[in-house]
């Protein structure tokens, strides 16, 4: 899922410079990945974007299946 929200106003090391902050959740998200998830991630951001790599920050969540429900039931 994703929401972009243009026009927000947000303040990001003191500046309001375009910025991205990003929340990854996942279900049993391995940590090994999160360096390469957060690679592409912010390639794409920069190139599709045009947010500069430092203006981008993106917290990752791993998740407990039984955390997550959908149709009723949990995961």
């Amino acid at each position: 899922m994703i929401k972009v929200e243009p026009g927000a106003h947000m303040l990001f090391s003191g500046t309001t410079a375009p910025m991205a902050f990003v929340e990854f959740k996942s279900i049993r998200l391995p940590e090994s990945e999160t360096g390469r998830l957060s690679e592409k991630l912010t390639g794409f951001l920069v190139n599709e974007l045009k947010i500069e790599s430092q203006r981008i920050y993106i917290e990752f969540t791993n998740s407990s299946a039984q955390l997550w429900g959908y149709n009723g039931a949990t995961f």
